[in-house]
């Protein structure tokens, strides 16, 4: 696990220091409209996550059950909490390679779905907010896009390489991903195609990780021989199918209502306030959104860790690994944010550039925001340790509710950068934002009781 971390950090380090790098860059060579207009695309690079809709999470923990020595017909009849399916006789190589024919079928639409979602979203944004966007927007819109599919495409392989422990792979592949599109974004700024080029070295870069992503997956058969994952026979397993169905939406639900309540602030703004307007917010949010993600890192690498932990019944190395797990990624957001705030007002002198950084409340509120998110990131992920999804439905509410108050809001005129981020705040802290901590709460609580009582029967 450390390995993968590791790598984990410094996938994402890379990626603060190419920020670090180009935000200076597109700070000075584009226009205000044009900056929103990028903020605007990277807030839609975050829908690649929507778009999975949880399957390849699911598909990997299923590809971790069956490389565990569950079986085909154990995938089918379910798993349960604290009840562990290993056979002890080896890899059901039937139920992976049924796995890996329904992840193949399953991505095939998912980027379907996703070409129409994007071509609403450009008609919505052309024939209803009334964006002007020129000749040369459209084709940078166009590109963006595209990258996005390709992205989501790579995503197909994540679940195989994840759940048979190969993440510090997929974490390189980020990292080259990264190194080529620094190296294309500085050779088109350099022939001054200015959003163009910044998409085509997007384009460009998603590109590489799914080459890699797929030749990775390659690989497996090496390690597996008789995994065929580009050439599966078998009939139709619709059990399978309609299990791995019904996880990925529930936590696809709650990916969703997470995604519309923490990163489409910046499409309502865009289509709520003036465009040249939101320059210095989408700033702030898009750098918040990166800390997050470095912040959770941990977590997410943990999470083979506690899933075992917990299958086994060791109590106290799960709560204790969670509890550490917390306080660094609690200090490491918090030590990060105060980085940012005191670093971006340097950068914006430096380049000279024209956009303007909101004020110090808009800030603040930004924090509270996102670290909001962290707790509750942190919690859900621990209680999904027991296959418990029930928070998904929470942050679909949660989502949909920000956006109806938001839609209230523009509708009487009420609409500016403040109101949408504190409504933002309000929303989360209704119930996401203290409902999870709390659960956890009193599963340890019962848990160091039902200890207690079984230490008392032991020493009578």
């Amino acid at each position: 696990m450390f390995k993968s971390v590791g790598v984990g950090f410094l996938s994402r380090i890379i990626s603060v220091l190419s920020n670090i790098i180009i935000i200076p860059i597109i700070l000075k060579h584009l226009t205000p409209e044009q900056f929103s207009l990028w903020m605007l695309f990277v807030s839609f690079y975050s829908l690649v996550i929507i778009f999975d809709f949880g399957f390849s999470a699911t598909i990997s923990r299923y590809v971790s059950y069956v490389l565990s020595g569950a079986t085909l017909q154990q995938l089918q009849n379910g798993f349960y909490e604290n009840v562990w399916l290993g056979n002890g006789g080896g890899i059901d190589y039937k139920a992976l390679n049924e796995l890996s024919r329904i992840n193949k079928i399953i991505f095939y639409y998912l980027i379907l779905i996703a070409s129409v979602f994007l071509l609403c979203i450009y008609l919505y944004y052309c024939n209803f907010v009334g964006i002007n966007i020129s000749k040369d927007d459209r084709i940078a819109w166009g590109l963006f896009s595209i990258s996005i599919l390709i992205q989501l495409a790579s995503i197909r392989y994540n679940g195989f390489l994840h759940g048979s422990g190969n993440v510090a792979k997929i974490y390189r592949n980020t990292i080259c991903s990264n190194f080529v599109f620094l190296l294309f974004f500085i050779f088109f700024i350099y022939l001054q195609w200015s959003l163009v080029g910044i998409c085509i070295a997007r384009l460009l870069s998603s590109l590489m990780i799914f080459i890699l992503n797929a030749i990775s997956s390659s690989k497996l058969t090496c390690v597996y021989p008789r995994l065929r994952c580009n050439e599966v026979k078998g009939h139709d397993n619709k059990r399978l199918f309609k299990r791995i169905r019904d996880k990925s939406f529930h936590l696809g639900i709650g990916g969703l209502g997470n995604f519309i309540c923490n990163r489409m602030t910046i499409m309502v703004m865009t289509a709520t306030v003036a465009i040249q307007n939101i320059a210095g917010v989408s700033f702030i949010i898009n750098l918040s959104i990166t800390i997050l993600s470095i912040s959770l890192i941990l977590i997410n690498n943990a999470m083979p860790e506690l899933v075992r932990f917990r299958v086994e019944g060791a109590y106290d190395k799960l709560f204790n690994s969670f509890k550490r797990i917390c306080f660094i990624s609690i200090v490491f957001f918090i030590s990060s944010y105060v980085v940012m705030v005191i670093s971006t007002p340097y950068i914006i002198k430096i380049t000279h550039s024209k956009v303007i950084l909101p004020s110090n409340s808009i800030v603040l509120l930004c924090f509270c925001i996102f670290f909001i998110e962290l707790i509750q990131s942190l919690s859900i992920s621990f209680i999904s340790t027991s296959n418990n999804t029930d928070f998904a439905k929470y942050q679909i509410i949660t989502g949909l509710s920000f956006l109806l108050i938001c839609f209230v809001f523009s509708y009487f005129k009420w609409t500016s950068l403040v109101n949408i981020l504190l409504v933002q705040l309000i929303v989360q802290c209704i119930y996401n934002g203290w409902k999870w901590p709390f659960v956890i709460l009193c599963e340890y609580n019962k848990v160091r009781h039902l200890i207690r009582k079984k230490n008392d029967v032991a020493a009578k």
